[in-house]
């Protein structure tokens, strides 16, 4: 029997793989990669000395194929701008090929040191076809977002959760990309991490010095005053004030009625698929407009208060540390489904994962993944899951009782 399940193991991990290589490499070809192409065009800018956070389509700028306001859909920290040089350096094209390889490896390599860290039944052949049927992932890539290339340092800073240098630098380097990380520090000192959680504030710490040293004061004050509180309340939009006028974009209003964006030289579809995409339950109970400040921190009180609980009941099961990051996705006022990537670790499931004492955490996943699979289409299904995610990983157990 072994070498028939070793077979079958082979095929499903062979399976998987080519499953998301032909997604990446198609995307990759057709798909404009929306939130790369804003990456592609911030490094552009900072390269030339321009600003970043403005949009430069009206006088031949850098440009993202999409941007109609008078900003540029880049809301990252300027030095983010700065680590995309290399690539904006590159026909875009190229740099997207690049960028797609990049995220589809970090995806195999955040799945491996999961599965190596956790006591599981799940061959990783399996794990695979998971990811490559999980809609966030095909999200993810459709988009160009950095979730991908986050994933394995998140992955890897549970793993090095015994070494806390390497464990907060990483964690550290991935707020750059995603500031709701930062939501992991009190859940850190609640499970008794103090030196994980004191690497990650120097490590920050040291990041904002080498962005001030880097970028200079006025981009990193624009970004803590001006885009940020700009992204928390209207995300890449804003008001009809303040779109860009018809001649300011009449150079590039055929491709927009049409749909495509040329940059480089090629032409892309400026999406591929007519998804739903928000993960914010602020926002989608919001309706039409922006989340109220206080529904964000009364759900992040309130989920924070269940993984708290169980972080220090549990300083050793990877749930919280998870949770906490699905948390940070649900209840951030502007979050998107490809951050649900990091839900992938849950469905790792545990020898004794159906036991009587397991059956609400079972529960809990199986609403996760159905809440997922229909999250493109069903108006509230990307929240739905990630507030599920959230409850499996509060009932995680002790690795010790597994």
């Amino acid at each position: 029997m072994r070498p028939a399940r070793q077979s079958a193991g082979t095929l499903a991990a062979l399976a998987g793989a080519a499953a998301l290589a032909l997604m990446g490499g198609w995307l990759a070809t057709v798909s404009l990669q929306q939130d790369f192409a804003a990456y592609h065009a911030a490094g552009r800018a900072r390269a030339r000395g321009l600003d970043p956070y403005v949009n430069h389509v009206a006088s031949g700028g850098p440009w993202d194929g999409v941007a109609v306001y008078r900003h540029s859909r880049f809301l990252y920290p300027p030095l983010v701008a700065d680590l995309f040089r290399p690539l904006a350096a590159l026909p875009f094209p190229w740099a997207k090929a690049v960028f797609t390889a990049a995220s589809l490896l970090g995806l195999v390599a955040a799945l491996a040191l999961v599965r190596a860290d956790a006591v599981t039944a799940l061959p990783a052949g399996a794990l695979l076809l998971i990811a490559a049927a999980w809609p966030p992932v095909f999200a993810a890539l459709e988009r160009g977002q950095i979730d991908l290339l986050l994933f394995p340092l998140l992955a890897a800073a549970w793993r090095w959760r015994g070494r806390p240098l390497l464990a907060g630098a990483a964690l550290a380097v991935c707020t750059l990309g995603k500031p709701l990380v930062l939501g992991l520090l009190p859940l850190l000192i609640v499970a008794r991490r103090a030196r994980w959680a004191a690497a990650m504030a120097t490590a920050l710490v040291t990041l904002g010095l080498v962005s001030l040293a880097v970028c200079g004061l006025a981009s990193n004050r624009e970004y803590l005053t001006q885009v940020l509180p700009r992204a928390a309340r209207w995300g890449e939009g804003g008001p009809a004030s303040w779109l860009l006028d018809e001649q300011a974009l009449a150079s590039v209003s055929d491709q927009l009625e049409a749909g495509t964006a040329r940059l480089d030289g090629a032409v892309f579809a400026q999406e591929v698929g007519d998804f739903r995409r928000n993960a914010s339950l602020p926002r989608a109970l919001a309706g039409d407009g922006p989340p109220a400040l206080g529904l964000t921190w009364g759900l992040a009180l309130l989920g924070g208060t269940a993984l708290a609980w169980a972080a220090h009941r549990r300083r050793d099961s990877a749930g919280w540390y998870w949770g906490g990051l699905l948390l940070g996705v649900t209840v951030a006022p502007v979050s998107w489904a490809m951050s649900l990537v990091w839900a992938l670790p849950l469905f790792l499931a545990g020898r004794d994962t159906f036991t009587r004492e397991q059956r609400p955490r079972l529960f809990a996943l199986a609403a996760t993944f159905v809440a997922g699979m229909l999250g493109p289409w069903v108006p509230g299904a990307w929240p739905a899951a990630g507030v599920a995610g959230v409850a499996a990983t509060a009932l995680w157990p002790d690795p010790g009782r597994r």
